[in-house]
């Protein structure tokens, strides 16, 4: 019987999102290709189908996009809960990005800050130090704006709000009674459809002497490492330093500086304002599809390097370890994880759950089960150094990385 699944709209965007060009080439097809950070029941969930995907990239500019943007109400429905609090990563990066966005602020003090994407306003409260007040906006909370901020400090509840509407949508003057003086956003661009667009109206709708910082994943650190696993259908968009430069200096801004945080996603942030100025002098590589496809071909000999490890296990049990949002990407390039036993993490709420079409458990360590004859595959790689330590605790005979750079 042929399984009947949930059709996804699907939109195709045949404009380069960073500099407008048509002249869009395909570097990887991604046929049938995985939702991620879908935690279900059961693996047959027809609810979240996988879709035909491919990655372009931009002959003119260098920048990376997908071919096909799925709908925004599918990918961030109320399933979407991923809360920066929640997350040691997402903490780090937006400490790290806070006291950067007061770096090149310098002395400056600002009446009204809005974060595009604002999550759970983990970042706007480490910047209520030099603003007045400070405004959230995401769609997240549309219709549930009432319930944001009700476990701030009372102190507090006064500065900060949330309008829970895409950015595209909003009229600042009428919900914020007044025009920002800083925007900030961090790792959000990368899910917009037309980013470029965005930063034209925001430069239209804020105030001539907004400074902007925003920060994205580093797609630059992406290519170096070989980790197309870090795909997904939420991330719209894949930029390096250089794409990203050329898109804000092409919206009408003027570079001001910018900072990489290595351990977390390359993560690019950069400083701006209006311009236009003098274009950023900055020796930056371009991708292109030669590039893209090299690097490519060296992840693919790593999958089948993992697999051959994988298959050299003999009689060992093989265990996941780790069970990543991002797994399905992981696993739809090594092709079938069904030597898997199950995924061992110790997050409860990620316990006893499957991924959309991958019919491998997730579990807690059991206590039952002698792991030191058997074979543990790290199936979160970006969290491969702590995961290597708690394969070591387990006492795993052997541990398989998917990847060589973690």
């Amino acid at each position: 019987m042929t399984k009947t699944y949930r059709e996804i709209k699907a939109e195709p965007n045949e404009i380069c999102s960073a500099c407008l060009s048509r002249n869009l080439q395909e570097v990887i097809d991604l046929p049938k290709f995985p939702q991620i950070a879908i935690f279900a029941d059961s693996p047959d969930d027809a609810d979240n189908p996988p879709v035909d995907q491919a990655m372009m990239i931009c002959a003119d500019c260098g920048h990376m996009q997908l071919r096909d943007t799925l709908d925004p109400a599918f990918l961030y429905n109320d399933s979407f809960t991923h809360r920066t609090s929640n997350s040691a990563t997402a903490s780090k990066s937006n400490l790290y990005f806070a006291d950067y966005i007061k770096k090149m602020a310098g002395d400056r003090r600002f009446e009204r800050v809005i974060e595009v994407g604002c999550n759970d306003a983990f970042l706007l409260r480490n910047l209520l130090d030099i603003c007045g007040t400070a405004s959230g906006i995401d769609p997240v909370w549309r219709g549930k704006e009432s319930e944001f901020g009700t476990d701030l400090e009372p102190e507090l509840r006064d500065r900060v709000k949330v309008v829970g509407d895409f950015v595209e949508n909003v009229d600042f003057d009428a919900a914020l009674g007044g025009k920002p003086d800083l925007v900030v956003s961090s790792f959000v661009f990368e899910h917009i459809r037309e980013p470029r667009l965005v930063l034209e109206r925001l430069f239209e709708v804020c105030d001539d002497d907004a400074m902007f910082v925003i920060q994205v994943p580093g797609t630059d650190m992406l290519l170096d490492n070989c980790r197309f696993d870090q795909f997904s259908h939420q991330h719209y968009q894949q930029f390096t330093l250089d794409s990203f430069i050329r898109m804000i200096e092409g919206a009408g801004g003027e570079y001001l500086g910018h900072d990489v945080l290595y351990a977390v996603w390359g993560a690019i942030m950069v400083a701006f304002r209006k311009g236009p100025g003098k274009r950023c002098e900055l020796d930056l590589r371009r991708a292109t599809k030669e590039l893209v496809s090299e690097r490519k071909e060296r992840f693919d000999q790593q999958i089948k390097g993992c697999l051959d490890a994988v298959h050299a296990a003999g009689a060992r049990k093989i265990y996941g370890l780790g069970a990543a949002q991002n797994f399905p990407s992981l696993a739809y390039y090594m092709g079938d994880v069904d030597f898997l036993e199950y995924i061992i993490d110790d997050d409860p709420a990620r316990q006893n759950k499957y991924y959309p079409g991958f019919p491998v458990r997730t579990s807690p360590a059991e206590e039952d089960v002698d792991y030191g004859k058997a074979a543990i595959l790290i199936t979160a790689p970006d969290y491969g150094r702590v995961l290597i330590g708690r394969a070591n605790q387990l006492g795993a005979e052997q541990c398989i990385l998917p990847v060589n750079i973690i």
